[in-house]
């Protein structure tokens, strides 16, 4: 069996397809930024160092370079295109590194929450869900509990969207891509790989009424491709709070833009209710590095968020800032995001849990809009909130 893919990564449609000589990833020509290919060996996006361009292939990395990786936003570099100051301690394949700050808080910020209630009005809370892929490292029965309870939420949650959208297998895998969004798993194939995906839930008591898969890719995009509404809580106006509140919490990320894909006929609905537009090709350009979630026969549409972060007064400013941690070294081309590491799990875990600092300003998330009685019960994604 071909071990390559027959998916296009970039729109999800198959055809004649460009391989990569490092990965099973595959491309339409068509589809690439630069049109004319090299002689000889071919690398994708996902197989070269984002300093230098140069293959992250083993074979052709030095035995005396290492291939370093973001935990959070998946960019991978040379660790000798790397400020040397900020290469990890010890052991240089470590997983626990990160490309910069914002990279850093991202990652912090969303671990430190995973499972804790943050209260709007109308007795509403929202939370963040994450499968827990680490259940050795849990060594107290209050985490143990913990766990326990988000991945019983993670199972209804799993229950909203399966109501909502057609099942979703890959052909060329089996993978069935809803639950494996959900429980964030990972694969070879980098368009199935499904690892760094959160789930958002806005629940009243201890009903779930909303849910909303997202994945944050550094500062350059998020994205959004499942979300889906409880069927007695349609047209209510809840999909219209959970995404006023995922927008704000990626506001206080500094991520820029908001990224989902629409079926045709609810194109409209995104756009003239919810603010997003088609994305273009400059946009496009812009995200050929980053792995989202595609479906062929929809659009890909986009939101700005980091217009509304720059025009925040010094009160919102604080209201924003979730990670409460200090600037980061930059490197002079990084502009302001520099490399940063974390040298062992032990360090990753003191920060994780500094959440006194943290909860505060999630909590100040709290939206004085009222319900959107004009949203249709329509299908917003390809499946029906």
């Amino acid at each position: 069996m071909d071990e390559n893919d027959d998916t296009c990564g970039f729109c999800g449609d198959g055809g004649e397809l460009l391989c990569c000589d490092n990965c099973p990833s595959t491309y339409h020509q068509t589809c690439l930024s630069d049109q004319e290919l090299p002689e000889g060996s071919w690398y994708c996006h996902n197989c070269t160092c984002r300093s230098c361009g140069n293959p992250l292939s083993e074979k052709e990395v030095s035995t005396f370079s290492a291939i370093l990786k973001c935990l959070q936003c998946g960019d991978s570099y040379h660790d000798t295109c790397i400020d040397q100051e900020m290469l990890p301690c010890g052991d240089k394949q470590s997983n626990i590194w990160f490309c910069g700050r914002y990279c850093k808080e991202i990652f912090i910020g969303l671990h430190n929450h995973v499972g804790i209630e943050n209260f709007l009005d109308n007795e509403l809370s929202w939370s963040i869900l994450k499968c827990n892929t680490d259940g050795q490292k849990l060594h107290s029965s209050k985490k143990i509990a913990h766990m326990t309870e988000c991945n019983t939420k993670l199972a209804v949650a799993l229950t909203i969207l399966e109501e909502c959208f057609v099942r979703m297998v890959d052909p060329r895998t089996g993978v069935d891509m809803i639950p494996h969004v959900l429980y964030n798993k990972g694969s070879n194939f980098a368009r199935l790989d499904y690892q760094g995906f959160y789930t958002v839930i806005l629940e009243k008591g201890d009903e779930i009424l909303c849910v909303a898969s997202i994945r944050v890719h550094g500062t350059k995009a998020a994205e959004l491709p499942f979300i889906a509404t409880s069927v007695d809580y349609r047209r209510q106006g809840m999909c219209r709070r959970l995404m006023d509140t995922i927008e704000m919490m990626l506001r206080s990320f500094h991520v820029e833009t908001l990224v989902l894909s629409a079926i045709p006929e609810l194109v409209n609905t995104w756009v003239s209710g919810f603010g997003f537009k088609p994305i273009e090709d400059n946009e496009k350009k812009q995200l050929r590095n980053v792995n989202l979630m595609l479906f062929p026969g929809t659009s890909l549409l986009t939101k700005r968020l980091d217009g509304i972060t720059a025009a925040k007064s010094e009160e919102d400013k604080d209201a924003y800032n979730v990670s409460g941690l200090p600037n980061g070294k930059c490197l002079p081309s990084r502009k302001g995001n520099g490399h940063l590491e974390l040298h062992d799990l032990d360090l990753l875990e003191a920060e994780l849990n500094t959440e006194d600092a943290t909860n505060a300003s999630f909590r100040a998330l709290k939206h004085e809009c009222g319900p959107a009685t004009w949203f249709n019960h329509a299908k917003l994604a390809v499946g029906e909130v």
